[in-house]
């Protein structure tokens, strides 16, 4: 059986593909130019200039390491300021502050800050670790973190050094 088709239907011999394809193959070669220039030229670079390049494409995978550190851990939000958990207040003479790690009950490890203070206005005790939470320390737990520091200060005094408080030092 024979389909009729229309006069105004009839293939001209050319199909739309075939009258495009010149113009994608002219694209084509173009990107491919284009990149083969980019390649050749830092191929000439690499032989030219090897410690340019190195630190070039040394820096380049510094930068894209960075960028996926940063993306996958986000900024830590900022500290909550310590305040006097007796008082509210945040006038306070800070001790000590720092840093400290460890390990949790699953063995990763983890880490934060810590301030110790004392209140200005109630003469409180008071510390903080990273949990933002506000505590007055037992006499017990202010000597344990206190006495390293005060046996550490006494036994600096003793040193053969002349002291900076002596009329020798410069």
């Amino acid at each position: 059986m024979k389909t009729l088709v229309p006069n105004a239907f009839k293939p001209l011999g050319k199909t739309r593909r075939h009258l495009e394809a010149p113009q994608r193959r002219s694209e084509e070669l173009t990107l491919y130019l284009c990149i083969f220039l980019f390649m050749a030229g830092a191929a000439t670079a690499a032989v030219l200039f090897p410690i340019a390049t190195i630190s070039i494409v040394g820096s380049i995978a510094l930068f894209l390491a960075v960028t996926a550190f940063r993306l996958r851990h986000p900024a830590l939000p900022p500290p909550v300021p310590l305040r006097c958990p007796a008082c509210g207040s945040e006038q306070l003479d800070v001790l000590s502050s720092g840093m400290w790690s460890g390990r949790d009950a699953k063995g990763k490890g983890t880490g934060g800050g810590f301030e110790y203070a004392v209140c200005k206005k109630c003469r409180s005790p008071c510390a903080q670790y990273v949990d933002g939470q506000p505590f007055i320390p037992t006499e017990e737990q202010w000597n344990q973190h206190f006495e390293p520091r005060e046996k550490h200060r006494v036994a600096a005094q003793k040193w053969p050094f002349i002291a900076d408080d002596h009329p020798q030092a410069n």
